[in-house]
């Protein structure tokens, strides 16, 4: 993920397990003066399928609440057929907002407690 490396990224982090990285997610950037931010996550091949993204989207996302003030988050251009991708964002509360031939977008609206 490049995310990481551009200008204005948000925090990143990389999961790794018996030294291999085998996830990256994090925000794009820090959230906007609205709270709003966009993520992402991948996960090397072997790994997928067996929850990491979803744990790590997760954590990403609390993090994100209590260390940087988002109140909202958008997942934007997933492609359209990676349901292993769509599947972590439903799983997670996301909601879909959009579908085109660039890919399907998702936003989250935590529950404010």
């Amino acid at each position: 993920m490049l995310m990481a490396a551009a200008d204005n990224a948000g925090p990143a982090w990389l999961i790794t397990l018996e030294g291999r990285v085998i996830v990256d997610c994090g925000a794009f950037s820090r959230p906007d003066e609205s709270g709003e931010v966009e993520i992402g996550y991948g996960v090397a091949e072997p790994y997928r399928n067996r929850g990491y993204a979803t744990e790590a989207a997760a954590g990403l996302c609390v993090w994100l609440v209590a260390q940087a003030g988002a109140t909202r988050f958008t997942a934007v251009n997933v492609l359209g057929d990676n349901w292993s991708s769509r599947r972590v964002l439903e799983k997670l509360g996301f909601t879909l907002t959009r579908e085109s031939d660039e890919g399907v977008s998702y936003v989250l609206t935590p529950a404010r407690r």
